[in-house]
């Protein structure tokens, strides 16, 4: 186990970074249209869907489970000097280690996921997803843009400014 966690640390301190980088990413936003204030940030992706709520699932789906390949290796070696590893413990844990078993630490160091949706897109179409997401417990943030002079809850016949705003 200690040479098995090694190797993959190892790897990975090893590996060259081609790119935009893991570690440089702060900040991973899906949205349905380009956002042109974010275009030239090392720090900033952007990827363009027309599902952003389905996007920033699948976007830190893939960041936390790079991470747990990370973070499995490291908590097994920490164990082991320790002395501490129990196998018919540790081993069916590590098997099913995901975002839920991250410390505070290492939840920090996983790329912020934000979906940018245009509220009548959650309002419509998007509602699917957007309730996927909400339910799904996970730390992705979502900001839903509504211009002022629209409430995309209003019913057709309705004032939109004469009712309350979803």
């Amino acid at each position: 186990r200690v040479e098995a966690a090694l190797s993959i640390l190892e790897d990975y301190l090893e590996a060259p970074h081609k790119g935009k980088g893991e570690e440089s990413l702060f900040v991973r936003f899906a949205g349905q249209a380009a956002e042109e204030e974010l275009a030239g940030n090392d720090a900033v992706e952007f990827l363009v869907d027309a599902e952003p709520c389905a996007s920033a699932l699948v976007i830190y789906d893939e960041a936390v489970a790079r991470y747990a390949e990370l973070f499995v290796p490291q908590r097994t070696a920490r164990l082991e000097i320790a002395g501490t590893y129990d196998a018919e413990i540790h081993d069916s844990w590590f098997q099913s280690f995901d975002w839920q078993a991250f410390s505070e630490e290492e939840l920090q160091l996983v790329p912020v996921v934000v979906a940018l949706v245009d509220s009548e897109h959650v309002a419509g179409d998007g509602l699917v997803s957007f309730s996927r997401l909400l339910r799904s417990g996970k730390p992705v943030q979502i900001v839903a843009t509504v211009p002022a002079y629209q409430n995309p809850g209003a019913g057709v016949d309705q004032d939109p400014l004469q009712s309350y705003r979803m």
